[in-house]
């Protein structure tokens, strides 16, 4: 049975993982699919920012959390993938037409397909989290250079998605170059 827990934990923390970063790379496709299901505009743009940061916080402490603290994690991502699935539930009965944004772009449209796969999601999840009630992973107990390791490369990352976020308004074309030299050298000029 720890075979499967551990199964379940891979599993799931990678598709944890697979979703946050796809959101956080693109966050306008999430955020364009949160937009139109109607949310609130300030709802959107919270949920755009936590959603990717509470996916990828629940995939580290799936793969990190000691057996006392494991059931909590995965009963916290059966929440999530249920939370989901009630957000989808609600676009197909309202007929509005989204793409998941699950993913990131190319994301496939709302429907029963991803309505289930979320159900499947939640059901390994609920399972897992009754696994490791009963059972220990065998992954091994986090040490605490373990922790400080994958917290800081972690911190690497979302800074190096900011950077990649905000580098356009920091970059500019040859043509602007040439245009701001062109002005700083018409101001030296006329000083």
């Amino acid at each position: 049975m720890s075979w499967l827990l551990l199964a379940i934990q891979v599993l799931l923390a990678t598709v944890l993982l697979l979703a946050a970063a796809a959101k956080a790379l693109r966050p306008a496709d999430f955020a364009s699919a949160l937009r139109l299901s109607h949310l609130p505009s300030r709802l959107v743009r919270s949920l755009s920012i936590a959603i990717p940061a509470l996916e990828f916080c629940l995939a580290l402490a799936l793969v990190l959390s000691t057996r006392r603290l494991l059931p909590g994690a995965l009963s916290v991502t059966a929440l999530l993938f249920g939370a989901f699935a009630v957000w989808m539930i609600w676009i197909r009965a309202n007929r509005l037409r989204v793409r998941c944004g699950c993913f990131g772009l190319g994301g496939t449209e709302v429907g029963g397909h991803t309505i289930a796969r979320n159900g499947l999601l939640i059901v390994l999840a609920a399972a897992g989290a009754v696994l490791a009630g009963r059972t220990e992973s065998p992954l091994p107990a986090p040490s605490f250079w373990m922790v400080v390791t994958v917290t800081s490369v972690s911190v690497c990352l979302a800074l190096l998605v900011a950077l990649r976020e905000v580098a356009p308004h920091f970059s500019f074309t040859f043509e602007q170059l040439q245009e701001r030299q062109a002005r700083a050298a018409g101001l030296s000029v006329e000083e």
